[in-house]
C-alpha cells in the first residue's frame, strides 16, 4: 500500500495538479513552445528587415549621385565612326545603373555600320561601350555616295576614306531605308557569290565586278582583263581555268577578256 502511495504521489509532483507533465524528458513543455515561437518571430521579423535593407540599398544605389554617369568609353569604333556613336550614347549625369541598356544599345544597332554591340556598367561612373564594325568588301555609287557591301551582303553605309583595295560593284542598287539588312534579290546574290569566290583568289586583283539583268557577273582586272564568268555557277572551276590560262600565256601575252561562262568551253582573246 505504501509502495502505491509513492508512485502515485511521484507521479503527481511530474505531471502537477494539472495533469501536464514538468519533467524534463516531456516533448510538450510549456516553456519549450514559447522559445519555439519566439525564435520563429525573431526569424521574421530578420527575414523583413534583410529585404527592407535590400530595397533600401537598391533604391540607394539607383538614384545616388555618386554612381552618376561620368565617361563613356568606346572599343571597337573608327576615328570616323566615333562621333557617331557617341551622338548616340548617353550623356553624362544620370545614374548609371538607371539608364536604360537595350534602349541605348538598339540605338547602336540602327547605325549601320555597326555589327554587333554589347554595354558594361562600371561604377562608380563609367559607361563602356564595345562594338564590332562590319568589314567592307566591296562597295557601289549610289546617288554620288558610296554604300558597303560585307561577306553576309549586307549594305552599310559608313564615313571616311575609301578602304583600299577593294572593288566596286555595279548594276545593284540598296533601299537607303534597309541599310544594315542584306540586299534581296537574284543580282545581289550573283554579288555576294562572286565576290566570296574572288575573295578566295587574291592574286587576281579585281578593280570592278559587274552584275546583268539576269544575274550573270563579269569581272574587271585591275590589268584590264574582263572575266567573263556568267552565272553563279561552279566559280571556284571557272577562277581556276582562269589563273591557269593566264599562267601559260604569262605576261608577255596579255589577253582582253577571258569567256569562261561555259567552263567546258572556254575562251580568251589576246590584246
Amino acid at each position: 500500500m505504501r509502495s502505491e502511495f509513492s508512485k502515485h504521489r511521484r507521479s503527481r509532483l511530474r505531471r502537477g495538479a494539472s495533469g501536464i507533465e514538468f519533467s524534463p524528458r516531456s516533448r510538450g513543455r510549456p516553456g519549450r513552445s514559447r522559445r519555439l515561437r519566439t525564435s520563429r518571430l525573431l526569424l521574421l521579423i530578420a527575414a523583413v528587415l534583410a529585404l527592407v535593407l535590400c530595397a533600401e540599398a537598391a533604391l540607394a544605389i539607383f538614384t545616388s549621385y555618386r554612381f552618376a554617369l561620368r565617361k563613356v568609353r568606346v572599343e571597337g569604333a573608327s576615328e570616323f565612326t566615333l562621333p557617331l556613336v557617341l551622338q548616340q550614347a548617353p550623356s553624362p549625369g544620370p545614374n548609371l545603373f538607371a539608364l536604360p541598356g537595350r534602349r541605348i544599345a538598339d540605338r547602336l544597332r540602327a547605325l549601320s555600320f555597326v555589327e554587333e554591340v554589347s554595354l558594361k556598367k562600371r561604377p562608380p561612373g563609367t559607361l563602356l561601350i564595345q562594338l564590332k564594325e562590319r568589314r567592307p568588301i566591296a562597295f557601289f555609287n549610289q546617288n554620288g555616295n558610296a554604300v558597303f557591301l560585307d561577306g553576309s551582303g549586307v549594305a552599310f553605309a559608313r564615313p571616311g576614306p575609301l578602304p583600299a583595295g577593294i572593288p566596286e560593284v555595279q548594276g545593284i542598287e540598296a533601299n537607303p531605308r534597309a541599310l544594315g539588312r542584306p540586299i534581296p534579290g537574284m543580282k545581289a546574290f550573283a554579288l555576294r557569290e562572286g565576290l566570296c569566290a574572288l575573295a578566295q583568289n587574291t592574286n587576281l586583283k579585281v578593280k570592278t565586278l559587274v552584275v546583268d539583268e539576269h544575274g550573270c557577273l563579269a569581272a574587271h582586272l585591275v590589268t584590264g582583263t574582263q572575266l567573263r564568268l556568267g552565272p553563279p555557277e561552279e566559280l571556284e572551276r571557272k577562277l581556276l581555268l582562269v589563273k591557269a590560262a593566264i599562267a601559260s600565256l604569262g605576261p608577255s601575252r596579255p589577253a582582253e577578256y577571258f569567256d569562261v561562262s561555259v567552263p567546258e568551253a572556254p575562251i580568251w582573246k589576246p590584246l
